[in-house]
């Protein structure tokens, strides 16, 4: 198992120390099955911090938007991590402990973008960012992290995975949620599913719960040439 990479937030709370789980507070996520868009929210020190994220359904890509007064505190990062494989096959695949065995170069470095190149054993591939205005800076080796500019409450950044450059450009924010907006409306106004409305049985609704997220699931993850 290869964990292509890693993408969270690091957050700083007032007194300069990075945020815990247990900090973090009023968790609400949910996901649209109709548009495939993830809705995020959570307080860090009762400041709100409001996430959108799409996958696009033709690249290896994700889009997200972060809403938050903690950005213009400069408070609020993005981080890129990049993992060595464990040789496991249950475990989710992270390992940080061999720094050596591979390497991780950024390059194409703007305000607007970069290029991030990882190369382990014969495996080589590319991550290519775009975002709102933020300073790319490498923490550690295979570890980097994106400071938005400190102008807006708003920021957006779009990663794209391809295993070698090629002419294809990075999709924006709102091109990858119109992208999901239409092929997901395509996706379940062209399917089937089994309509369990007319059942007295109390288990009924469940079941076609699961039928629907069953459906959904073989869309995100098993649709591709490679399931």
């Amino acid at each position: 198992r290869l964990q292509l990479g890693n993408i969270g937030f690091e957050i700083i709370k007032n007194d300069g120390s990075l945020v815990s789980p247990s900090d973090i507070k009023n968790i609400d996520q949910q996901l649209n099955m109709w548009t495939g868009e993830i809705k995020s929210h959570f307080t860090v020190e009762e400041i709100a911090v409001d996430v959108s994220t799409f996958c696009n359904q033709e690249e290896d890509e994700i889009s997200v938007q972060v809403k938050s007064d903690l950005i213009k505190e400069e408070r609020l990062k993005i981080y890129i991590r990049f993992p060595y494989p464990t040789g496991e096959w249950t475990d989710v695949g992270t390992n940080y402990k061999f720094p050596g065995k591979h390497s991780t170069v950024a390059s194409d470095i703007t305000i607007n973008g970069a290029s991030i190149t990882h190369e382990l054993d014969s495996t080589k591939y590319l991550v290519d960012l775009s975002y709102s205005k933020a300073l790319l800076i490498q923490k550690e080796e295979h570890y980097f992290l994106l400071q938005p500019l400190k102008e807006d409450t708003i920021f957006e950044i779009n990663c794209l995975f391809r295993p070698e450059r090629n002419s294809f450009s990075i999709s924006s924010y709102n091109e990858t949620k119109n992208n999901k907006a239409f092929t997901w409306k395509d996706f379940w106004t062209k399917g089937a599913a089994v309509d369990f409305s007319g059942s007295i049985d109390p288990r009924a609704f469940e079941l076609e719960r699961r039928i629907i997220l069953s459906q959904y699931l073989i869309k995100i993850q098993e649709t591709g040439q490679n399931p």
